[in-house]
């Protein structure tokens, strides 16, 4: 079984900034958060789990999702 961790990341609004470093900044944090919500609760990963991982702005907004999946066969 092929495993694939999907990440979808919205960075249109507020909390990211009007220019690139600004969103690299965001990006980089929201995705530190990710990583050590991962590290705690590896279940975010599992592709049978069912649990996906919201990931949030600076303000608490929702702005994307960690989707855990397997490949399906060709």
């Amino acid at each position: 079984m092929d495993h694939v961790i999907n990440v979808t990341l919205c960075v249109d609004n507020a909390a990211f900034g009007d220019s690139y470093p600004d969103q690299a900044a965001e990006i980089a944090r929201i995705f530190r958060d990710a990583a050590d919500r991962i590290e705690a609760k590896p279940s975010y990963i599992h592709p049978f789990s069912g649990i996906d991982l919201c990931l949030n702005d600076i303000n608490g907004n929702r702005v994307g999702i960690v989707t855990a999946n397997v490949l399906p066969l060709s």
